[in-house]
Parts: C-alpha cells; sequence; structure tokens
C-alpha cells in the first residue's frame, strides 16, 4: 500500500481555519448541525405527510377497483343466467317443433 503524502502547512492551515470558523461561536458546530437536523426533520415531515396522501388515494383506488371487480362479477352472472335461460327457451322450442313432427308423421301413417 502506498503511503498518502502528508499534508503541506498550507493545507494544514485551512484546516485550522475551518475548525476555528466552525467553533467561532463556542458551540463546535452543534448550530450548523441543528440546522441540518431541523432541515431533514421538516423532509421527513413533508415525506410522511405525501405518504398519508398516498395512502389514502391507494385506499380509494382499491376500493373502487373492488366496486368495479363486483359489477363486473354481478354482469357475468346476469350474462350466463340469460344465456342459460335462452338456451332452455330454444331447447324447449326445439322439443316442442320435433314433437308436432312425430305427431304429423304418425298421422300420416295412419
Amino acid at each position: 500500500m502506498p503511503e498518502e503524502p502528508f499534508a503541506t502547512r498550507r493545507e494544514f492551515d485551512m484546516l485550522v481555519s475551518r475548525v476555528d470558523n466552525i467553533d467561532r461561536d463556542g458551540t463546535r458546530g452543534v448550530v450548523a448541525v441543528q440546522a441540518q437536523l431541523t432541515d431533514a426533520i421538516k423532509d421527513v415531515m413533508e415525506l410522511k405527510s405525501d405518504m398519508g396522501s398516498f395512502k389514502r388515494d391507494t385506499a380509494v383506488w382499491f376500493e373502487k377497483h373492488s366496486e368495479h371487480h363486483e359489477q363486473e362479477m354481478k354482469s357475468r352472472i346476469s350474462s350466463r343466467r340469460w344465456m342459460i335461460g335462452t338456451a332452455f327457451a330454444g331447447m324447449a322450442a326445439m322439443a316442442t317443433v320435433l314433437a308436432l313432427l312425430i305427431q304429423i308423421v304418425g298421422s300420416l301413417h295412419h
């Protein structure tokens, strides 16, 4: 592993001045950290608010989606009932026609 070069005197002085600036008011940078933390808390609260509205919107969407599925199911059941009823009516009409034909054919042979 190559060794890292030593900091120059100029770089060291710049670092010292930055540390001194942080501790200028005797807070040791707590004010800067506190400001950043306050901003982070605001962002989290905004995100929480957005998530709350997203949950509400999603719940409404799922409710409407469920209602749509129920309506489709009722429609399919109704359609099947109509189809079955029509099929039975058609078979009954066909049976009636066949019975009449059998009666006519039977009366022709006598």
